[in-house]
């Protein structure tokens, strides 16, 4: 088969895999005992230098079965995060694996399996969230899986941020949209009594003093030595909430603007983060027309609609007797409060208010019709408009809302408030990145004042807009430069931007320039070598993200074919997970005789703490549900039929 037929073939899969997740709420997968009785511990293994953090994920599938398994499993992973290495560990034994095309991987995978041959494959479906196939575990045994990636810290309102999820939230797939979605009955409420464990260690050396290292999601130990600090998780922890970490720089110029740069291969790659300089400390003088949005679907039910009300409340105690607002609840449809934004006088903060009592979390996630409702209003004012946009982003076509935004946004500014214990990291990201704003995370009740107030705080100040940034060499020669993101987005008070940057001459300065408000402001960088950091990694992780959207965005047949080309070359010369590439690794010699029995299953992932699920978890589970009652009520009618009136002549 030529190379084009495979890609022909391949680019047909996603849409059989999304006829097959539209019915899933009615489909059993293999032998529901191997969900129940394969155990899943998790263990991370974090290395952070500077900008980066270098994660081992072992994950341990203890078969409690008395015949042969093959575990699948839904794995979430950082937004955005590089994967490039897996093993399999089956006692000293390891087995590694490698990147090559999807399809090459899932045969190989495939073969392996019906072979008896030990075998896992890693597929990316979305940017964060990954699908993995461990067959043959023998009875009574366990198979340890190694995952390794690599990510970039965030760094906002002066804090450093790492973020590995453990979980995630059922997600939403419109009758009318290609993605995938997340089966609501691959996230469960319980698991055997001993599985979904979780530990993690941090090495954390930053590069500066640290001021205060804490997490905001569990209890951790913290181990200082002279240049870098050791965390671990506290004991008894389980993979229901993402693992948090933040860490403070003792002096507030440690976040300037510092280039690093590596060679690899014939080029040379560097990293700058973009950090707020001292000049937003600039107040906004400016009316406000802000746009509340608050997801009210099922997957908001318990502690995430608490947080979401708090949130909102907040906001609307916030605004000025001259800003107005309008709020907007959605879940299968939108509705506003009012019919365009209304001054938020002390009477039409009290209708909101009472709105938000009363609302309740239940239905689909059809987020479609409230960026309509937000960004299609009227103007009442010519105040700047703002949509704060609160969810837990339980949505599979990420993509999609994300081009309808960037088409649609005008002038406005959208901000996403991240709600729950996991929320989807990559629609927050990938809507505020198209919505020119930034994106906030509240992950519990007793940080949503102090998050809303930085939120405001960052809203209030004018942004540093129209980023440029340019690279010399040696001579005073400017060097051009293969950069991500390809624009630089707006930063705002308290935000920051990593650049990732390509270049064929080694660069050795940069200038950032911009503008804040009607200010021009401009800084002078020396670059700093940093051996084996990892930095082409990341560049080439955002290169291929900026290739799949342009693939799945082409019209033709033959530039999709193309774009796909270019993708599978830069995902395996970099060795990266794509939409086109898998990690696989395979055990040459045989485990299980290909006689003895052997079943699979889904090991459900643990719902999100403080979450209650309420209806319409996936993207077609309630209608599908409520199709199959009619058919099974249609059937018991006509059986009762049947057995009134032909079944007595049979017996005559």
């Amino acid at each position: 088969m030529n190379n084009n037929l495979t890609l022909a073939l391949f680019l047909t899969v996603p849409l059989l895999a999304q006829a097959e997740d539209r019915f899933i709420s009615l489909q059993l997968t293999g032998n529901e005992a191997a969900i129940s009785a394969t155990a899943l511990q998790a263990s991370f293994d974090v290395i952070v230098t500077g900008l980066i953090a270098r994660t081992r994920l072992t994950q341990r599938f203890v078969n409690q079965l008395d015949q042969w398994a093959e575990a699948r499993y839904v794995l979430p992973l950082p937004d955005g995060a590089a994967v490039d290495r897996l093993q399999i560990l089956v006692g000293d034994t390891v087995i590694a694996g490698a990147v090559v095309e999807k399809v090459k991987a899932q045969t190989m995978y495939q073969h392996a399996r019906r072979d008896g041959r030990r075998a896992a494959v890693v597929h990316l479906r979305q940017p964060n969230v990954f699908e993995m196939f461990v067959a043959n575990i023998p009875p009574g045994e366990e198979v340890g899986v190694v995952v390794e990636f690599q990510q970039i810290v965030t760094l906002q309102d002066g804090r450093y941020r790492l973020r590995l999820p453990t979980t995630l939230t059922p997600q939403y797939a419109p009758s009318s949209s290609d993605a995938r979605a997340v089966a609501s009955h691959r996230v469960s409420d319980t698991t055997l009594e001993n599985s979904h464990r979780l530990e993690v260690t941090v090495d954390l050396a930053p590069g500066f003093q640290v001021a205060e290292i804490v997490s905001t999601s569990h209890s951790i130990e913290v181990r200082e030595a002279s240049d870098h600090h050791r965390i671990e998780l506290g004991p008894s922890a389980r993979m229901d909430r993402d693992f948090l970490l933040e860490w403070l720089p003792t002096q507030v110029g440690d976040i300037e603007p510092t280039p690093f740069i590596e060679s690899f291969d014939t080029h040379y790659y560097t990293a700058t983060l973009i950090a707020a300089p001292e000049m937003f400390q600039i107040q906004a003088e400016r009316t406000r027309e802000l746009i509340l949005v608050l997801d009210r679907s099922g997957s908001m039910a318990g502690a995430p609609m608490r947080q979401a009300k708090h949130a909102i409340t907040h906001a609307i105690e916030q605004l000025n007797p001259n800003d107005r607002f309008n709020v907007v609840l959605f879940s299968d449809r939108a509705n506003t409060l009012f019919d365009r934004p209304h001054l938020a006088d002390a009477h039409a903060k009290s209708q909101a208010l009472t709105l938000l009592d009363s609302v309740e979390a239940s239905g689909g996630t059809e987020m479609k019709s409230a960026l309509e409702a937000a960004l299609w209003q009227p103007r009442s004012g010519s105040g700047l408009r703002q949509i704060m946009f609160v969810t837990d982003g339980a949505v599979a076509n990420v993509d999609a809302l994300g081009d309808f935004i960037a088409r649609n946004l005008g002038n406005a500014r959208l901000f996403t408030v991240g709600i729950g214990n996991s929320p989807n990291a990559y629609f927050m990201r990938r809507a505020a990145e198209q919505g020119r704003g930034s994106y906030t995370f509240i992950a519990d009740l007793g940080s949503v004042e102090d998050k809303m107030r930085s939120l405001f705080d960052r809203i209030d100040r004018p942004a540093l807009t129209d980023i440029e940034i340019r690279y010399f060499d040696r001579m005073g020669n400017e060097v051009e430069a293969h950069a991500f993101p390809a624009k630089t987005p707006d930063v705002y008070a308290g935000d920051s931007v990593m650049l990732l940057a390509r270049f064929q001459v080694a660069p050795i300065a940069a200038q950032i320039s911009g503008r804040i408000g009607d200010t021009f402001w401009r800084q002078d960088l020396d670059i700093r070598p940093r051996a084996r950091s990892g930095l082409r990694v990341s560049w080439a992780r955002r290169k291929l993200e900026a290739l799949e959207h342009a693939q799945r965005r082409a019209r033709g047949e033959a530039d999709k074919l193309e774009l796909a080309r270019r993708i599978i070359d830069l995902a395996i010369h970099h060795q990266l997970t794509s939409r086109f590439t898998s990690l696989v690794a395979v055990d040459p010699r045989p485990a299980r005789a290909q006689l003895e029995p052997s079943t699979s299953g889904w090991i459900a992932n643990l719902a999100p703490s403080g979450t209650r699920f309420a209806t319409a978890r996936t993207g077609s589970g309630w209608l599908m549900l409520v199709l199959a009652g009619f058919v099974c009520l249609l059937l018991a009618i006509n059986l009762k039929r049947f057995s009134a009136v032909i079944a007595p002549s049979l017996f005559r």
